[in-house]
């Protein structure tokens, strides 16, 4: 039942947020928070209703807060709401225990960029943001068009890699686990992708999946295994649209509209088989969310405590690098927020 008597809300004077589902904060005299949601139709709406949670009242105890918006289609009112449980901090596992016990791990950040390094038609591909021969920005500087970049993945043979070598190489060094770049901005996957061709398997002459030999080398030296993301950035995708770093140059008509049917044809089921072929997964490491939707965001990250169960989920923050680079996230992040601390997030 709603908490009519108000003793734990008062829905006409506060908007009430959270980072972790269990600690809130109030604001008086909410005004309007308009967000854009894209609807099963196709259609991105603006649902502007002020955000004013009730809680709902069990036996005395407060078990959850119900927020509600909406907006007019058609001249019919339409809206959206979620119900969030809420249970004491002792009943909440603590998720990021590991992670601040582990201190120091390993990225293996690797990809069609390591073939050119930064360097496009004998040219070194230079911008002022970026330091380093940038090769993993090196299409999207460079704006080379896909059919070419794809290219480079006849090239793709390292004849060289152990996977049994670099985690022997991370455990002598001190290191606890191991974050692996399974799809970085330029859409292509470093693991056996049945969702798209587009990957180190189907496409390259070298015909190994180098995520599912890290995979038990590292289960062998004992450390935790983690996945990297490129979510908001795929410059092999039309569908993966954003404001700042999309593939222009391939796909001019593009606009926000088609970002939910990426998620659904792409993001979505190439998460689900990371989450259920390659063992245990410490940390899911979603790098540049760009405009991912608070409701995306929950969705996605439904999904891998559904798959995963006290996974850790990472995001980067706008402010770690102009470059977008992740960095070490807070323990119960969604996606679409990237702020060192993420509201609305709730422990599920």
């Amino acid at each position: 039942m709603l908490d009519t008597d108000r003793n734990f809300s008062d829905k006409e004077i506060y908007y009430a947020s959270s980072s972790d589902g269990l600690h809130w904060q109030t604001e008086a005299n909410p005004a309007a928070i308009p967000k854009d949601y894209p609807w099963r139709d196709g259609v991105t709406r603006r649902m502007g209703s002020t955000e004013r949670p009730q809680i709902l009242v069990q036996d005395g105890v407060a078990t959850h807060v119900f927020i509600a918006t909406g907006t007019t289609v058609n001249g019919q009112r339409e809206t959206w709401s979620q119900a969030t449980p809420l249970r004491p901090a002792s009943a909440v596992p603590d998720r990021a225990a590991w992670w601040r016990e582990a201190r120091f791990g390993m990225f293996v950040h690797w990809g069609l960029y390591s073939v050119p390094a930064g360097v496009w038609k004998g040219q070194a591909v230079r911008h002022d943001v970026y330091a380093n021969p940038n090769a993993e920005h090196l299409m999207w500087l460079a704006q080379v068009p896909l059919a070419d970049y794809a290219l480079l993945a006849r090239r793709f043979s390292p004849d060289a890699w152990n996977a049994r070598a670099v985690a022997a190489a991370a455990k002598a060094a001190g290191m606890k686990y191991i974050v692996f770049t399974a799809k970085h901005h330029d859409g292509f996957a470093m693991y056996r992708s049945s969702v798209s061709r587009y990957n180190v398997v189907d496409a390259t002459p070298w015909k190994h999946d180098p995520l599912a030999e890290l995979a038990v080398a590292a289960r062998e030296a004992g450390l935790k295994l983690g996945l990297y993301y490129s979510l908001g950035r795929d410059w092999e995708q039309a569908g993966a649209f954003n404001e700042s770093k999309r593939n222009t140059w391939d796909f001019p008509n593009a606009t926000k509209d088609d970002y939910a049917r990426y998620l659904d044809q792409k993001v979505v089921p190439q998460l689900t088989e990371l989450l259920t072929s390659y063992g245990d997964i410490g940390v899911v490491w979603f790098d540049t969310p760009e405009q991912t939707t608070r409701k995306q965001s929950i969705t996605l990250e439904q999904l891998v405590r559904r798959r995963t169960g006290p996974a850790r989920v990472g995001v980067a923050s706008d402010a770690a690098a102009a470059d977008g680079r992740a960095v070490t996230a807070p323990p119960t992040p969604s996606p679409a927020r990237r702020t060192r601390t993420v509201p609305g997030s709730c422990a599920p």
